[in-house]
């Protein structure tokens, strides 16, 4: 049981962190292309609209159709189906994501150090760890990387940043190297 919770201290110091950072910006009104793509997206409003998202360019209501997301719509739908037109649940799983992604960059970090340790003489694993958590968190909540979570169409870049990282983590699981 301690050892669970000790492997779960990384989510219980970057959760709240990053509610404390973005906190201010969840009730934010959209803008830019949230407009097209989530306000002004009749194809959003019903899930019964979903499989035809991967079927159907015109479901996309951005300006051009070779370049269309089905994901994202689904995403997108999902937040309208638990808030309708409210910006909070699209920020709030546009956070989430965010959160997923410092999470997975620590467990990358961690894994460097610890490979790293024994070039490294007299850092300890609890040393690492921490200097992982720490790179995580400033990476969480730099102000570089708000864009994803106050531009609701940022998802885009947010999604596939999650799946680089975690196609990252899921490498070193598997075979013990970046």
């Amino acid at each position: 049981m301690k050892s669970l919770l000790r492997r779960g201290v990384p989510l219980f110091i970057l959760v709240p962190l990053g509610f404390v950072a973005y906190l201010n910006s969840l009730p934010n009104s959209f803008h830019f292309d949230d407009y097209d793509a989530i306000v002004n997206n009749p194809a959003i409003r019903d899930l019964k609209h979903l499989p035809s998202y991967f079927t159907d360019t015109r479901t996309w209501t951005m300006s051009s159709r070779q370049d269309w997301r089905p994901m994202v719509l689904t995403t997108f739908a999902l937040n309208y189906w638990m808030g309708g037109i409210n910006p909070v649940f699209y920020r709030l799983t546009n956070l989430a994501l965010h959160i997923g992604v410092a999470f997975f960059l620590f467990l990358i970090f961690k894994n460097i150090a610890a490979r790293s340790a024994a070039r490294l003489l007299g850092l300890s694993t609890r040393t690492f760890t921490r200097l992982a958590l720490f790179a995580s968190g400033l990476f969480l909540v730099h102000t570089a990387n708000s864009e994803v979570v106050n531009y609701i169409f940022a998802l885009l870049l947010l999604s596939a940043r999650s799946l680089q990282r975690a196609g990252t983590v899921f490498q070193v699981l598997a075979h013990g190297r970046i």
